[in-house]
């Protein structure tokens, strides 16, 4: 079952481990049955010792990656291989993990007579293209100190219930003296206070809710199928409630309140987010830890009629 690599194979495999940094290396005949595998291929749940007949490179994977494989290896024999590796996800050795990718590297074998014998190659443990592309786009669109969704996600998630024409409210919440906090006490400071206050708005989130940090102390927050009336209601309530029990993470900074403004999901994000800046506005003038609307009389002047 074990084959005794030969010089030529031998230079052949010192060569590709200059290359990569390897994690398997294996040499197959023709026909892609496995001959030879360093140990690392046990993991893979394939004991070459203990088997009666050996694998087939192809059979490492799940049957959704075995064809491509198969015609990898057949370029790879004939040397007409387009590309450098193939990758492919290999089923779980437990139930309840999840698959792991591979990145294999072939090149043609060839025996003492030069003529192709098989293939040797490199196993290699991989974060396949798709996921790292996705991962890629999960870090843009996060907030990388509170792990919220960013301004650019908070702008997409916006856009699509617009282009639904889904219903409900926006509001724009900001953190009193956000500047002064900094000036005062330093970057680390402010970055306690934006967790606190990030942490208490994921506490306070209703279902179907979203919440963003757009910048600084400045979040945002998505509230679809709502009364612009019964929105601001529960805003004057989540900065009313976050003055009450914070005291912010360094006891330096006191107290700490936040402002809002909030607005109807109608029109364009544009009309919507100015409307929730007047709010946020009118909110600071009319005293800290309150919420009006800024599409309608400040509640201080309109008193609790409705506009």
């Amino acid at each position: 079952m074990n084959r005794v690599i030969s010089v030529k194979d031998g230079s052949l495999l010192y060569g590709m481990l200059a290359e990569m940094a390897g994690d398997i290396i294996l040499h197959t005949d023709t026909d892609g049955f496995v001959q030879h595998a360093s140990p690392g291929l046990e993991a893979l749940g394939a004991n070459l010792a203990e088997m009666l007949i050996a694998p087939h490179l192809s059979d490492l994977a799940m049957p959704a990656d075995r064809a491509s494989i198969r015609a990898y290896l057949d370029e790879v024999l004939t040397g007409l291989a387009a590309t450098e590796n193939v990758e492919f996800a290999i089923p779980p050795q437990d139930e309840g993990q999840q698959c792991e990718w591979y990145s294999m590297t072939l090149r043609p074998s060839p025996n003492e007579q030069g003529h192709i014998s098989g293939a040797i190659g490199v196993l290699r443990k991989i974060e396949p293209a798709h996921i790292r592309e996705e991962q890629l786009l999960a870090a843009a669109m996060t907030d990388s100190l509170t792990g919220l969704p960013n301004r650019r996600a908070f702008v997409s998630s916006a856009s699509a219930l617009l282009e639904r024409g889904s219903s409900g409210a926006l509001a724009l919440l900001e953190l009193d003296d956000f500047r002064s906090i900094g000036l005062r006490f330093g970057q680390g400071a402010t970055d306690d206070v934006v967790m606190a206050f990030a942490q208490f708005l994921s506490v306070m989130l209703s279902q179907g809710h979203t919440i963003a940090r757009i910048e600084g102390g400045r979040f945002a927050m998505l509230m679809p199928n709502i009364e612009r009336h019964d929105a601001c209601a529960l805003v004057q309530e989540t900065v009313s409630t976050f003055a009450k029990v914070t005291t912010g993470s360094s006891q330096r900074a006191g107290v700490v309140k936040a402002s809002a403004g909030v607005a109807a999901l109608s029109g364009s994000l544009d009309d919507i987010l100015a409307k929730a800046e007047r709010g946020l506005v009118i909110a600071r003038v009319s005293g800290e830890a309150r919420a009006e609307l800024g599409d309608g009389s400040p509640r201080y002047l309109a008193g609790s009629q409705r506009v």
